[in-house]
């Protein structure tokens, strides 16, 4: 089944280095976004997964393997989470930053959904960046 694709892109007077230290937090992010408590448990994997992930969603009980974060600092963040269940199977955020002379930084955000069902389709709409 096709991914889910959402963009945005925006300007910012403010420096790179800046903007990094609100969007690489990802306990900030995971609030905006309505994620209760994270309970993470070490696990023992033949993958890059180290961490499996306990949360809840809109409501959601979410169970998901946390893949190590690939970053650039303060250039690219990117976050990748595997879903055991939930109405997605794969999560992708990323966010680059780039230095425009004069200007400031240009901002670019994506959010990728790999639905698990394609019900789950019908809400890309509601997909947004806060």
């Amino acid at each position: 089944m096709k991914p889910i694709l959402a963009t945005r892109e925006i300007q910012c007077r403010s420096p790179a280095d800046d903007l990094w230290v609100a969007l690489a937090d990802t306990a900030q992010l995971n609030q905006a976004v309505g994620n209760t408590t994270l309970v993470s448990e070490p696990i023992e994997s033949k993958t890059a997964t180290r961490h499996l992930v306990r949360t809840r969603l809109y409501g959601l009980k979410l169970v998901y393997e946390e893949q190590p974060f690939q970053w650039n600092r303060p250039e690219r963040l990117s976050i990748t989470r595997l879903f055991h269940n939930g109405p997605a199977l794969q999560y992708t955020y990323e966010h680059s930053l780039t230095h425009v002379e004069g200007k400031g930084t240009h901002v670019a955000l994506q959010i990728e959904i790999a639905p698990r069902w394609a019900l789950f389709r019908l809400f890309h709409g509601s997909i947004r960046f806060l």
